[in-house]
Parts: C-alpha cells; structure tokens; sequence
C-alpha cells in the first residue's frame, strides 16, 4: 500500500473507522474542561447535575466523587 501523504486528508474509510473515537476524545476533554472550571464552591449533586444537563450524560454522584479524588480536586462543598 502505498504511503499517505500527509499533505492530503486521509481516506474515507479511515475516516469512518476513527471518527468515533476522535469525537469521543473531543468530549472527554470538553467534560474535564467543564469540570475543572466548575467544580469550586459547589457540591457534587449541583456538579453532577449541570454535567449531565450541558453533555446529555448520566453520570451519577460517585463517578465524580472518584473523578474528583483521581484529579486532586478539592476545595468544593462537602455534602
């Protein structure tokens, strides 16, 4: 096969098979942005529930108490 140049975009088929995950990596890193911005003077509920409403997830209360501990993030209210 012959190489791609880097200078064109990549074929469809590529494309097609890393997009999800491209996309997916987009709104990870938008989520830890959000939650790096907000999580200081509230608690983990009204955390949770501004996430869930701003991405359309369901994340519920203990995966962002762990996310918190993982990140050393501290300093919001303790409920």
């Amino acid at each position: 096969m012959k190489a791609h140049n880097s200078s064109c975009p990549p074929p469809s088929s590529y494309l097609h098979r890393h997009q999800s995950s491209f996309l997916c990596k987009i709104c990870v890193i938008k989520m830890q942005k959000f939650i790096f911005d907000n999580y200081k003077g509230i608690g983990n509920q009204e955390l949770v529930d501004r996430l869930n409403e701003k991405f359309g997830t369901n994340f519920d209360i203990k995966k962002i108490k762990n996310y918190k501990y993982q990140n050393n993030l501290q300093g919001g209210i303790r409920v």
